[in-house]
């Protein structure tokens, strides 16, 4: 990243360089005269940042030079926050492409004609383990599709960059390939899966598709299924087509991850912007495409597949997908989920003119492994507060699509929040880094819960507590993290 992106990285935030500014004043023994002056420099820097983000859209030209221009009379925080929010341009169109490969390439998310998002209940991240590691990192996205059942991709499971750990058919994922074993995910203790509305959930049983393939000679029936110990009763799970259809009947729809804006190909986030840096995996987006020809590539069934054409200065879709992405959902107008992201047609998620492809959940092959494994392993749904796609959800009391770490690593919530008083609030958080400690507080220090995901679950990039909130008390939430790393977080009344 150059210095420019991390100048503007520093500060391109829905928090604003108001907060940055509280929390580098928090000691209590600074003069008014040092606060002064250290907020006057926080100004001037954002009003750098302003010039420099404007600049380096005014060079990629085209809509995103147009868009920013729009909200060139906007104060310099408030430019930076809708920039944070809701940027101008989709994946890095700064970083030039990589050479497009012969294959298909498992990487998948970004978005944004849409943005980071902290809906979408029934969307969640999958975490997982190596063979032999003790902590959890961001591997996939899944769908609750049941209450006890993640749909997600089974190339989450069998595939890996390594050709020693790649089992490129279901067959020997689930059976090993000799002289090796099963893939070492196939174990359910491998995996953690984070609900934004629910917290940590383990996982009991991984079933993936035997009929799986995944290389250069094709992609057929990239589909897993992750059992959870415990049904999570507050979200509906999204649902499936009810019948067979067309793979090619869809016009547009929405795709959520919690994976990368943009990979190079060795596997690096490459000349990282702003948007890139908003979408670290571990954070969740949204974004809209358009159906487009899964035609004149050798290794996809246009039958049983859906695609859509990254175009960022217009044309096509203006959002894709990339790594941590996989599994996740597409789903239509009528919140049905009608894909499960499988992969694109280049490794650069920032290269313009390459597709993005799902598993269509609608193909008669799909649609019957599906029900029939939820038929044996799924369980009826009971209740629900929330629907599986959507941002108005009823007891979210604050929630954050966007925030920033601050250099010294601190975050603390805009503002002290009143409601929920005498009752059970549930905390959630996720990071593109490390979350190294994460509390409800009152406005009197006192902490109401403390959330242990690390100590307890080895998982770094996510945490959660439940706070009984007193009566009358004012609180927030108090977290450390890695320095200019970004974070969402929920507040929900149980």
């Amino acid at each position: 990243m150059n210095t420019a992106s991390r100048l503007i990285l520093l500060l391109v935030c829905a928090v604003g360089w108001q907060v940055a500014a509280a929390q580098v004043i928090a000691p209590q023994n600074l003069e008014r005269q040092d606060i002064a002056s250290r907020i006057e420099t926080l100004r001037a820097v954002a009003r750098q940042a302003k010039e420099i983000a404007l600049t380096q859209y005014r060079e990629i030209g085209g809509k995103p030079a147009q868009e920013a221009e729009k909200l060139q009379n906007l104060r310099p925080d408030q430019f930076l926050e809708r920039i944070a929010v809701q940027p101008p341009v989709g994946p890095s169109t700064i970083a030039a492409p990589a050479p497009k490969n012969s294959g298909p390439v498992p990487t998948v998310n970004n978005s944004v004609d849409g943005g980071p998002t902290t809906g979408d209940p029934a969307v969640a991240l999958l975490l997982a383990r190596a063979a032999g590691a003790s902590e959890y990192y961001p591997r996939c996205t899944g769908t609750l599709v049941s209450q006890n059942v993640i749909l997600t991709a089974a190339h989450c499971i069998c595939l890996s960059d390594r050709p020693l750990d790649n089992y490129p058919t279901g067959d020997q994922c689930i059976g090993g390939a000799p002289p090796r074993g099963p893939a070492p995910l196939n174990d359910p203790t491998n995996w953690r899966v984070f609900f934004q509305h629910v917290g940590l959930r383990e996982v009991k049983l991984v079933i993936t598709d035997n009929q799986y393939r995944f290389d250069n000679g094709g992609v057929r029936n990239d589909l897993a299924l992750l059992v959870l110990k415990d049904p999570v009763r507050d979200i509906v799970p999204a649902p499936l087509p009810t019948a067979p259809a067309a793979a090619a009947s869809w016009t547009s729809g929405d795709i959520i991850g919690f994976g990368y804006s943009a990979i190079g190909p060795d596997g690096t986030v490459v000349s990282a912007t702003i948007l890139e840096a908003l979408t670290q995996p571990g954070l969740k987006s949204r974004g809209r495409v358009k159906a487009s020809s899964c035609t004149g590539y050798d290794y996809l069934d246009p039958a049983s597949s859906l695609c859509s054409l990254f175009e960022p200065n217009g044309g096509g879709s203006t959002s894709t997908v990339c790594r941590v992405d996989s599994g996740g959902p597409l789903y239509d107008a009528g919140g049905v989920t009608i894909g499960v992201t499988s992969g694109r047609s280049d490794d650069n998620c920032n290269s313009g003119g390459t597709i993005a492809f799902q598993m269509a959940t609608s193909y008669a092959t799909h649609q019957a492994w599906i029900t029939n494994q939820l038929s044996t392993v799924g369980v009826p749904t009971q209740g629900g507060r929330w629907p599986p796609f959507g941002e108005n959800l009823a007891g979210v009391i604050e929630r954050r699509n966007v925030g920033l770490f601050a250099p010294d690593g601190r975050y603390a919530s805009i503002g002290w929040l009143q409601q929920g008083g005498g009752k059970k609030v549930l905390a959630t958080i996720n990071s593109s880094g490390e979350i190294k400690r994460f509390e409800v507080q009152t406005r009197q220090g006192k902490v109401l819960c403390r959330g242990r995901a690390g100590a307890t679950w080895n998982v770094r990039q996510v945490d959660y507590c439940v706070a009984t909130i007193p009566v009358g008390a004012e609180y927030r939430i108090v977290a450390q993290g890695n320095p200019a790393e970004l974070l969402q977080y929920n507040l929900i009344v149980q």
